[in-house]
């Protein structure tokens, strides 16, 4: 009777401005005797930890500290329109083109947090 082994390995790495990026892989085999568990499993990891570790070098596209902010320093978001308080995406706009992507309640309570803790 064979046995179905399944190895996973993932790695996420944190880069600068709240980013990250990760890697994982799989892989699936089949034992024909549970002898060969400890040592097949064993060798697996190595072998995925190894082939993880190469890929991962690769960073790819890493955003700078302003990506998504507009001159001023903003966050960019939605179109310059008076505050609305009930749009049609349960999104709050600003005048000053800002948007928040949450409900009223929501935005009323983070605004209530920070005013506390100025």
């Amino acid at each position: 009777m064979a046995i179905k082994l399944i190895a996973n390995y993932s790695k996420r790495l944190g880069l600068p401005g709240y980013s990250s990026h990760q890697f994982s892989v799989s892989v699936e085999t089949e034992l024909l005797a549970t002898d060969d568990l400890e040592a097949e499993s064993e060798r697996l990891y190595h072998l995925l930890q190894s082939n993880v570790d190469q890929q991962i070098l690769e960073t790819g596209f890493v955003p700078p500290s302003t990506y998504g902010m507009d001159e001023s320093g903003a966050p960019t978001g939605g179109q310059s329109e008076n505050r609305s308080d009930s749009s049609p995406n349960n999104i709050t706009r600003w005048p000053n083109g800002t948007a928040w992507k949450c409900s009223d309640k929501q935005r009323d309570l983070v605004l209530k947090i920070v005013a506390e803790n100025q």
